[in-house]
């Protein structure tokens, strides 16, 4: 049962009509969903049979889920955390753990992420039909999110468990909207367990639920858990299972390092031109306009459906690393689903403004649409390129990553393996592998104490058994990453712990003197 406020449904159109009569929408739906799917497969396992897909991160989470699936504590050897109970409070590894004992591989994960992001278009396809009325604007705000820039850019970025939250979050704000309570509980529960800061959103989204929707058992039960997830996550589970806990998350994203915990929100309430001089900064309106600017800010006209999202937007604005404010991120994905959410709403309130004042609102709105489409059209151009150029990437390497792979079969199962970081994804089905320094660490060793490999005597300190270094991963965007490259093969042949076991085509490989 649809809510009363939005039970009104225009007069149709004859081309709503055509959609409702000939029923073809979930035909139209599923091409659409299908094309996105392969363009994002395409892309992503192009560059991953030729190891170019992922870094540290997706490195991290197979090594976790990989200990689980076998039995173990998901412990990571990149940052040296348990990181679904230590770093983070992340329950869904442990189904993901079920799942990878079935499907040992990197590539499982990659498509259960764009599996992911694409049933998310399902909830939005049926909100809107309620909300708007016709299938047609369905299908409509299904191509909105389906062709959402920002959207594609974090698809693309690594394999993070949190962005699976997407369709959990959407399926449950449906669920609510249209009065199936338990539904909605069941799909929130599950967005909670991608990652332990969404519970601020999520107590957000309680509350939403019980003064908007005037829905006061559901916004109760959902306030109450994630306060309980809250406490559950930050005071039980990660200060028992890692040192991280709340403490060293405030520490490292927020400019004040010592304070934590509730101590760092009452600085927040109490030092106001902090808040200032973080929010009004060139970077973050560029942030705000990457999200809104697509959508021809429609998603303001519904702004009151973005309330939900305005924790994690908060952290990601206050934040004192730069990354939470990158649309290619993994810190955004709270927030996709209510842009798309206030777009619906936005609309609507935009036609029923428009039928106040006598005017053809079916018409005007899907003029604003038409203008969307017109605002993405470069965006539109640049799907296919980056499936071209995923292949000509594929055919640049395709005999590179031959000799790559067969290498690599030849190291022991149970070595310990440093190499460089985009190689570490290819080594993290083992208890062992760490990240050579890179251009990425080197930005961060100032939040990460034990951020990837520093010292220039890590390899005699972690007791490294192989040393896989590839020269054709090209640090063209930071010369200090070369260097530190030539410094690292520098020590290894002058440690005299190390023999050459192979030199070709780019590729170096050291073993450890006495290992086979």
């Amino acid at each position: 049962m649809n809510n009363p406020i939005y039970s009104h449904i225009p007069s149709l159109t004859k081309a709503q009509q055509y959609f409702e009569r000939r029923d073809i929408s979930i035909i139209v739906l599923s091409l659409m969903m299908a094309a996105y799917l392969a363009t994002i497969l395409l892309i992503s396992l192009f560059r991953e049979s030729v190891f170019r897909y992922g870094s540290t991160d997706l490195t991290c989470y197979v090594q976790a889920i990989w200990k689980i699936a076998n039995g173990n504590i998901p412990y990571q050897t990149i940052y040296e955390s348990n990181i679904f109970l230590g770093a983070h409070f992340m329950p869904i590894g442990y189904v993901l753990g079920v799942m990878f004992r079935l499907f040992p591989s990197n590539s499982f994960l990659i498509i259960l992420q764009a599996f992911a992001f694409t049933i998310g278009a399902v909830p939005l396809f049926l909100l809107a039909k309620d909300v708007l009325g016709s299938k047609g604007w369905g299908l409509a705000i299904a191509f909105l999110y389906l062709t959402y820039y920002p959207l594609y850019q974090s698809n693309l970025f690594d394999f993070h468990p949190e962005k699976l939250c997407i369709p959990f979050l959407l399926f449950g704000f449906y669920f609510m909207h249209s009065n199936r309570k338990w539904l909605s509980l069941i799909f929130i529960i599950l967005a909670l367990s991608c990652k332990e800061y969404f519970s601020f959103s999520v107590l957000a989204l309680g509350i939403f639920y019980f003064f908007r929707y005037r829905q006061k058992q559901l916004g109760l039960v959902v306030t109450c858990i994630s306060i309980l997830w809250l406490v559950m996550a930050y005071k039980i589970v990660m200060p028992q299972f890692g040192k991280e806990g709340m403490a060293e998350s405030f520490e490292i994203l927020f400019p004040f390092a010592d304070r934590s915990g509730l101590n760092a929100i009452i600085y927040l309430f109490t030092h106001p031109g902090f808040i200032i001089s973080r929010v009004f900064r060139i970077e973050v309106a560029s942030y705000l306009l990457a999200f809104f600017s697509p959508l021809l800010f429609i998603p303001l006209m519904g702004i009151e459906y973005l309330i939900p999202a305005l924790p994690i937007l908060g952290i990601n604005i206050l934040a004192n690393f730069n990354r939470h404010l990158a649309m290619d991120s993994q810190y955004q994905v709270f927030v996709f689903p209510f842009i798309f959410i206030a777009l619906i709403f936005g609309i609507e309130r935009i036609k029923r403004w428009l039928r106040e004042y006598k005017r053809p609102s079916y018409y005007l709105t899907m003029i604003l649409v038409f203008l969307i489409l017109l605002l993405n059209f470069n965006s539109y151009r640049y799907y296919p390129y980056k499936v071209k150029q995923s292949y000509q990437l594929r055919q640049e390497y395709v005999s590179h990553s031959r000799i790559l792979a067969l290498e690599i079969a030849k190291i022991p199962a149970d070595a310990k393996v440093a190499c460089e970081f985009m190689l570490t994804p290819y080594f993290a089905k083992r208890a062992y592998v760490y990240s050579i320094i890179t251009p990425y660490h080197l930005r961060r060793d100032n939040l990460y104490k034990n951020f990837g490999i520093a010292d220039r005597d890590w390899f005699i300190k972690k007791t490294i058994d192989y040393i896989v270094l590839d020269k054709n991963y090209n640090f063209h965007w930071i010369e200090e990453a070369k260097n530190k490259r030539n410094e690292s093969i520098a020590d290894i042949e002058s440690s005299r712990n190390y023999e050459k076991k192979f030199d070709n085509d780019g590729l170096i490989i050291f073993r450890a003197k006495g290992k086979n």
